[in-house]
């Protein structure tokens, strides 16, 4: 945002630009923040499914509580350059390391949301919450309505912090 310190007064050199003294303070002084505000007024679509599901790092689960899982995408590329890579669901009970994997042919919603349903009625226990990362392969209608439904707790890692699970 450096940049528009500096444009204003290029343009007003130049001429291209004339504004108003009270609007030429107000772009001078505005924050980063403000600017990047204004230029994407309108939320993305997958911000909003975000906003819906709460942050929840591992710090915050000391003790674990039972029954409550970790739900990580583990992909299998191999060393091939190009086609489907191969992926497993990977759920595990952070408070007594239960684990339970499914192959998944891809990071589609229909696929990822299948195969949790799956491990769902194999546990040995209720589900009472999940915390996954924040990609689309879970943070989707699928799997924002599901746990919603179903009296799960759902919970998210911050973006870019693969540690949090």
């Amino acid at each position: 945002m450096a940049s528009v310190w500096r444009i204003i007064p290029f343009l007003e050199t130049r001429g291209q630009l004339d504004l108003a003294p009270a609007v030429r303070g107000l772009l001078l002084h505005m924050s980063p923040a403000t600017c990047d505000r204004l230029q994407h007024p309108h939320p993305r679509p997958g911000m909003l499914l975000l906003r819906q599901v709460p942050v929840q790092t591992a710090a915050e689960w000391d003790p674990p509580r039972p029954w409550f899982v970790a739900v990580d995408l583990v992909t299998h590329e191999g060393s091939v350059a190009g086609g489907e890579d191969a992926f497993l669901l990977d759920v595990t009970d952070v408070a007594t390391g239960w684990t339970e994997t499914r192959a998944v042919r891809n990071k589609s919603q229909e696929y990822i949301f299948a195969a949790l349903r799956d491990i769902r009625s194999d546990l040995p226990f209720p589900l009472l919450g999940i915390h996954s990362e924040y990609g689309s392969e879970f943070l989707n209608n699928h799997l924002i309505r599901y746990p919603q439904q179903e009296h799960i707790t759902k919970a998210r890692s911050r973006p870019y912090r693969k540690n949090d699970n």
